[in-house]
């Protein structure tokens, strides 16, 4: 498995998903390679979805970013890692979902 740490500038999106306005994902990329997952096809990072399952990227700076971002949105629902795992592997080191969260 290989992590690719990286600095984002958005995290947050506008969601195309039914009753959530927005979508954060912390990571693209799953660890977990799951042969029935639909996240596959949505990340929007090609080597991750080339390589599913062998590269994650993580978004080191999503939290601080995120913060930034929810203060010029108005209020809505947000999904949290609505095309990657909030918590794979690597979570366990980074917390940058925790961090999200909090």
């Amino acid at each position: 498995m290989r992590y690719v740490r990286i600095r984002v500038k958005r995290v947050l999106s506008d969601s195309g998903l039914p009753d959530l306005d927005y979508a954060v994902n912390p990571y693209a990329g799953c660890a977990h390679a799951c042969i029935y997952c639909y996240a596959r096809s949505y990340t929007p990072y090609r080597d991750a979805a080339e390589r599913w399952g062998e590269v994650v990227y993580v978004k080191v700076n999503a939290p601080e970013v995120l913060e930034r971002e929810l203060r010029g949105r108005r209020r809505g629902v947000v999904g949290v890692s609505t095309i990657t795992d909030p918590y794979q592997p690597i979570e366990a080191e980074e917390e940058v979902t925790r961090r999200c969260l909090e």
